[in-house]
């Protein structure tokens, strides 16, 4: 049994996090955390007691994934990475562990290897270049093109110094070898949060509602006043809006109910009929895991979300709404129109495919077999 793990969380959004945490408590030994931005309040806030990396950062997705915007960010990456090094190289040296467990951290991929130590790498990018190709072609430009090569290069390294890839994906590829693939990984199954009934009584919802989130990603408010005149048009429909604070307090209209940030996420999605959605794969895992049809509107420019908008779309697990420059009002209603009309024939086909959600259950014994 592996005794001591030492996890090292990349810090963008809080993804990285709450799946590592999920196989934390699955996990029968003593674990040491170090991590970056989001991820380190997250672990903090918890009292985990995490020790702060500073990591890479991402150039903000607020109009579009920009590379230039990324360079500027990470203009001090090379003095970052070694202190991130020492760091790392610190933590292990105190905590003496028996695995390091690498949640899309690159630094620590680099200390695994330089001492000796038994290594997992934990991430779903793989899907990123297997299915590149089911992004719409006027979408694959010079700026994907880069995105992708990045990727493999990282895959590539990846392949070949680990000793195991933890990969908790929507599909599953033929790839042998160290490559695991798991079901999903989810913060809570559907059987450990509140029913249905209870919630829409709390919240005062229809049986019949869709869901409208788009997490705690930096979208302006010109994002949903783009979406919510578009669903109002929709009379016969309900739809539950999280605006992430674009309100300050919890406000009804004639088909739609508006949270400032919804607290009981699950439990709201559980109630649903269905959810609109970013494409980002902690958000689809918890949809597909909880029955929901999904339509999605991938972050423009940014790979991962358009190859997992596109692995629903090719699925049939719902629809994706995708756009090269602005969003097309009368195209984006009548996307909507269309994914409404074929819900019942998207739930079918997620609960056909059944996903379980024990990604934790799964990675976690396989960790230990190291």
């Amino acid at each position: 049994m592996t005794k001591k793990v030492l996890f090292s969380v990349y810090g963008y959004g809080l993804g990285h996090a709450t799946r590592c945490d999920a196989i934390i408590k699955e996990l029968k030994s003593e674990n040491k955390i170090v991590a970056s931005d989001d991820a380190y309040k997250y672990f903090e806030k918890k009292g985990a007691n995490p020790t702060r990396i500073n990591s890479f950062k991402i150039g903000t997705i607020m109009s579009g994934f920009s590379w230039i915007q990324t360079l500027l960010q990470n203009v001090d990456l090379p003095l970052n990475m070694i202190n991130d090094y020492n760091t790392i190289k610190k933590a292990s040296n105190e905590f003496k562990p028996d695995v390091i467990i690498s949640d899309t951290e690159p630094v620590s991929l680099l200390f695994t290897e330089y001492a000796n130590i038994k290594n997992a790498f934990l991430s779903n990018i793989i899907p990123t270049i297997k299915d590149y190709q089911l992004i719409p072609s006027e979408l694959r430009d010079a700026k994907l093109d880069g995105q992708a090569s990045v990727i493999r290069i990282l895959i590539d390294r990846v392949l070949r110094k680990n000793d195991l890839v933890l990969s908790p994906t929507i599909k599953r590829y033929d790839m042998g070898g160290k490559v695991k693939f798991t079901d999903l990984i989810i913060r809570q199954k559907p059987n450990e949060v509140k029913s249905e009934e209870e919630t829409r009584k709390e919240h005062g919802l229809p049986k019949d509602y869709i869901l409208v989130s788009f997490g705690g990603a930096e979208i302006s408010n010109e994002y949903y006043n783009t979406l919510i005149p578009i669903l109002k048009k929709f009379e016969n429909e309900y739809f539950v809006i999280s605006t992430n604070n674009a309100v300050k307090r919890p406000t009804s209209g004639p088909n739609m109910k508006l949270y400032p940030f919804i607290n009981d996420y699950l439990s709201i999605l559980k109630a649903s009929k269905a959810v609109i959605t970013l494409a980002g794969h902690s958000t689809l895992s918890e949809a597909l895991v909880y029955k929901k049809p999904i339509m999605v509107i991938p972050i423009k420019d940014h790979i991962e979300q358009l190859v997992n908008a596109a692995i629903i779309n090719n699925e049939g697990y719902g629809k994706a709404y995708f756009y090269k420059d602005d969003i097309n009002n009368e195209k984006l209603q009548k996307t909507i129109k269309e994914f409404i009309q074929k819900i019942p024939e998207y739930e079918a086909n997620i609960k056909k495919r059944d996903f379980k959600g024990n990604g934790a259950e799964e990675c976690a014994r396989l960790i230990e077999k190291l």
